[in-house]
């Protein structure tokens, strides 16, 4: 919770006594809890981290490589590299066609989350700058979820309808907590 606090608050995002607490707030903060998630599991995700993929997008030296191009976009490009790279494992465990996952949600929710992150930039660099370690990014995580949940490789997480649902993106949560903790790979996706 500390990390949140920290980060969220001076960034304007509206913090109650729990993260639990700001989950079951209003429709529109599941699209910012949605997007920390994907940027912890983004920064975990990389080679200096668990190495599920070849990537170093998060790391402070990419941060830098990237300012003098892309100077007014930088931390989108950023996540636009690490959704790209958590998709393309994902769909190679899942599999392409009516399923969904984490880094390749339906069309209207990606618009939304490339929306939000482009309008509140500054916010979610100051986010991504704080994921310096592991226990970082696990610890946003555990500040997102409602407890750990063990499994390994690809796992039905749920029914498409469900995707924006707090108990679905708690479920996402708590699997790749499990997964992490464990030292494993796991690749929750939505289906009908």
């Amino acid at each position: 919770m500390k990390l949140l606090k920290e980060v969220l608050e001076p960034a304007g995002f509206v913090w109650r006594s729990t993260v639990r607490d700001e989950m079951k707030k209003t429709e529109t903060s599941i699209w910012e809890l949605y997007l920390l998630l994907r940027l912890a599991v983004g920064f975990l995700g990389e080679r200096s981290q668990f190495n599920w993929w070849n990537t170093s997008f998060f790391d402070s030296s990419s941060g830098a490589f990237l300012r003098p191009i892309f100077a007014k976009s930088g931390i989108v490009v950023r996540y636009q590299g690490v959704r790209a790279a958590g998709q393309r494992i994902h769909d190679k465990s899942i599999g392409i066609g009516s399923v969904y996952h984490l880094f390749r949600l339906p069309e209207q929710f990606e618009q939304r989350l490339f929306t939000l992150i482009s309008h509140k930039q500054s916010d979610f660099e100051q986010i991504v700058n704080k994921l310096v370690e592991r226990k970082d990014g696990l610890q946003l995580i555990e500040e997102l979820s409602d407890g750990v949940e063990n499994s390994e490789g690809p796992i039905r997480a749920g029914e498409i309808d469900a995707i924006m649902k707090m108990d679905s993106l708690r479920r996402l949560c708590r699997l790749y907590l499990g997964a992490f903790n464990d030292e494993t790979r796991v690749y929750p996706y939505f289906s009908d």
